[in-house]
């Protein structure tokens, strides 16, 4: 393989001449590579390998544009509006989508049918700029990677434990000693109704 898009031109059998393989792994392994065909755009780019680009800047540059396309037709200066853009992370990404061997493989992609995620507007608002969040409990309607992600698409921060400078703790069913934590550091606690009013706009 020369690259990440070759990943999805593998078929099964191509798989089993692989070392340690049988059939049932080798079907495994097809069936998890094509479930990442719908990726979340901050994660795409952060995949991607851009120079400078770490996660957190892919996810400051979803938030931004929304979609792969509007990022790939953006500008150096256009990209330095960004408050925590500066001009060498912009010449990084527009460097990256003009070189024609990355574009290449982007075609591939496309073409194999990977489409990274869209985000809406409505998720692009920054409401939750500055905030940070910890979870505690397990969430009925929210995967804890899916409530982690719904606040860093409204511009949020998701750490794995409560300080001082933490804003909310979301407790789910049987929360743990942060949620002890979270009370002797004074934050703010919200239960899953709650925090769906806070994504939603309505706290």
């Amino acid at each position: 393989m020369k690259n990440v898009a070759d990943l999805y031109d593998l078929t099964t059998k191509e798989i089993l001449t692989l070392d340690d393989f049988a059939k049932k792994s080798a079907v495994q392994l097809y069936n998890a590579i094509h479930k990442t065909k719908a990726p979340h755009l901050a994660r795409f780019l952060y995949a991607l390998g851009i120079k400078h680009v770490g996660r957190r800047m892919a996810r400051i540059l979803a938030q931004e544009y929304g979609s792969l396309r509007s990022l790939e037709e953006a500008g150096k200066k256009d990209l330095q509006e960004i408050p925590e853009i500066g001009p060498e992370i912009a010449q990084s990404v527009v460097s990256f989508f003009d070189q024609e061997e990355n574009r290449k493989v982007l075609e591939h992609l496309a073409k194999a049918g990977v489409k990274p995620q869209e985000i809406s507007s409505t998720k692009r608002s920054r409401a939750l700029k500055g905030k940070t969040f910890v979870f505690s409990g397990k969430l009925k309607n929210y995967t804890r990677q899916e409530a982690k992600t719904a606040v860093e698409d409204r511009g949020g921060r998701a750490t794995s434990s409560v300080s001082k400078e933490t804003d909310y703790l979301i407790v789910g069913e049987d929360p743990g000693s942060k949620l002890a934590e979270a009370k002797r550091h004074k934050v703010k606690i919200l239960k899953e109704k709650g925090f769906s009013g806070l994504l939603k706009g309505e706290a």
